[in-house]
């Protein structure tokens, strides 16, 4: 008897019946569904709120509530980190089935009792030989952990730091953390960070550790006890097209001017290549006051030279419970030798291009695009600029994402640098933008119906539930681009008219055409494709009821062959943290 703490191919009952005909599958499903039950719900545990923020995620809420010591200026700054990072899709959602809704795997059958109690997915469910790879990192929460696919486990956290902490695996495989720390707050935000390197085993024990660098940051001496302040100090990592090299960004607050720059960071043994300053950046007079948030890489401008925006945000008046905000970017033209970074000249290109740049990348033709972020009304600017650094044309399209070497994005860049890719997870809409021309063509995505139990597996067993939908990342391009995977979100498609998980949507990305679309097997928050184009990888979340209350649905990976959409495999108990892909691509 198959167990359901892991459940893997059985052998045909009768010859004649493959393993993984529907009929055979169905009845093993049926079989080990009845041994499920749901555990009891603990009303003690911390909600999803509570465990899927980071703490800086979580300074953000504290600093909107009313009487806050400090306020939307500091928020600005999240804002500038998070917010282009993260899908503006932040929505109440039941997923799964309604109570009358079919209970059987084919949507045929009994119709479950309004009480009826779903049970979780299974600890392990393979179909086939095993994906590869089977070890992930994965992001939890604040850390970082690795998941066995072949055991259906994951291990405990091996790295953890404040929002922007990298962990990935260097060229020659091991892994490394670019880690974030901070200390000695003040005044509503940090006032001391560091950056440190560390090398992990495949276990997870430390090998090897080195400090990046400390930086500290002090409140405005002119604002003590005003409700808006900015942050004080400000990391982020940073990536150009060598995956072996890093660019730590820092800014700091030391009144009456904002100072930062770049440090250049070798991933292979973490010893620093250089450190440079960029030009410092006023705090404000009289009734103005700025921050400034930690420059990064955001593209290439072409050959020896890469893109590095420093945004900003200002307030006015200083004081006052309605301050007037604004945000932008200071942007640089730094040259590069592919390992240390000269001149910094300002980029005059960008000078009016939306509120930030977030993405850049050369043209055919000598010049470079930048692709600009309006976080006020969502849109995305794609701006193409010639050799001589004159604006050819501005495109306009609908939805955001950071561009900047970040996988929490809905928007993606061709392998050959010839197209822009931005997704609309609720309009099921993928825009391609020619970045020789500026011309777009969209696909639109439809919701196919689910076909066997395999595909029917998320409907049937994912809880009813009340949470929030967190897109990191939504979008991801097969290797040889050829391929569109994307996350989408059913504005109204939940039982209680809510929005719930739509699946995956499969483009063909010369013709915009759809190809495929592969039903939700839970709350899908994360995709990523495997080095080799063969697999895709998606994360899913924990769930609550209906009510807010827990229903210890466990956070998930499922994988679907990427040329068929089988699902290959299905990770259903991979406990109680908020779980994404780091990246777009599995290694």
């Amino acid at each position: 008897m198959t167990s359901h703490d892991d459940l893997r191919p059985v052998e045909p009952a009768a010859p004649g019946v493959r393993p993984g005909d529907d009929a055979d599958l169905q009845q093993i499903l049926r079989a080990v569904a009845a041994s499920w039950t749901m555990p009891p719900v603990r009303l003690d545990r911390p909600s999803w709120r509570d465990r899927v923020r980071s703490p800086r995620a979580r300074r953000l809420a504290t600093l909107r509530v009313a009487g806050s010591r400090i306020g939307r200026a500091a928020a600005a700054a999240v804002t500038l980190s998070v917010g282009a990072a993260m899908l503006g899709v932040l929505l109440t959602r039941p997923a799964g089935p309604a109570a009358n809704q079919s209970a059987s795997p084919t949507g045929r059958g009994a119709t479950a009792s309004p009480a009826a109690q779903p049970s979780q997915l299974p600890k392990l469910l393979i179909d086939g030989a095993l994906p590869t790879p089977t070890q992930l990192v994965v992001s939890v929460d604040d850390g970082f952990a690795m998941v066995d696919l072949a055991t259906g486990t994951i291990g405990r956290a091996f790295a953890a730091g404040q929002y922007g902490t990298v962990v990935r695996r260097e060229p020659g495989g091991s892994i490394y953390c670019l880690c974030l720390g901070g200390d000695s707050y003040g005044s509503g935000s940090f006032t001391h960070m560091t950056v440190t390197w560390n090398r992990y085993d495949d276990a997870g024990a430390v090998l090897d550790s080195a400090l990046i660098g400390e930086y500290t940051g002090a409140p405005d001496p002119r604002d003590v006890g005003n409700l808006e302040q900015s942050q004080h100090v400000a990391l982020r990592v940073s990536y150009g097209s060598d995956p072996a090299i890093a660019f730590v960004g820092w800014s700091a607050h030391a009144h009456p001017v904002w100072k930062s720059g770049v440090v250049v960071i070798s991933v292979a043994d973490g010893h620093v290549i250089q450190r440079l300053d960029l030009p410092d950046r006023t705090d404000g007079a009289d009734l103005v006051r700025f921050g400034s948030d930690a420059p990064r890489v955001v593209g290439s401008l072409g050959a020896g030279h890469l893109a590095i925006a420093r945004p900003w945000y200002q307030w006015s008046p200083p004081t006052g419970p309605n301050p007037s905000f604004r945000t932008g970017a200071d942007t640089f033209d730094a040259t590069t030798d592919g390992q240390t970074l000269s001149t910094f000249v300002p980029l005059a290109a960008a000078s009016d291009c939306a509120d930030a740049v977030t993405g850049a990348g050369p043209r055919a033709d000598g010049g470079f695009w930048l692709a600009c972020t309006s976080y006020q009304s969502g849109t995305t600017i794609v701006r193409r600029v010639d050799a001589s650094g004159a604006v050819l044309g501005d495109t306009r399209i609908s939805g955001q994402g950071d561009l900047g070497g970040d996988a929490t994005a809905t928007a993606a860049t061709s392998p050959d640098g010839s197209s822009l890719y931005l997704w609309s997870p609720t309009r099921s809409t993928l825009t391609r933008v020619d970045l020789a021309s500026g011309e777009t063509r969209e696909g639109k995505g439809a919701v196919a119906a689910a076909a066997g139990p395999l595909l029917a597996l998320g409907q049937w067993l994912t809880p009813t539930v009340q949470a929030k939908v967190l897109l990191s990342a939504g979008l991801a391009l097969s290797p040889d681009g050829t391929r569109a995977y994307a996350l989408g979100i059913d504005p109204n498609g939940g039982g209680g008219g809510g929005p719930i998980s739509s699946g995956v949507f499969v483009f063909d990305t010369e013709t915009m055409a759809q190809v495929g679309h592969w039903s939700s097997t839970a709350d899908l928050v994360s995709i990523a494709v495997s080095a080799d184009g063969a697999f895709v990888y998606v994360a899913g979340s924990p769930e609550f009821n209906g009510n807010g209350t827990v229903t210890l649905q466990s956070a998930s990976i499922s994988v679907f062959d990427a040329s068929t959409g089988a699902v290959r495999l299905i990770a259903g108990q991979l406990g109680t943290g908020f779980l994404v892909l780091p990246s777009t691509t599995v290694r």
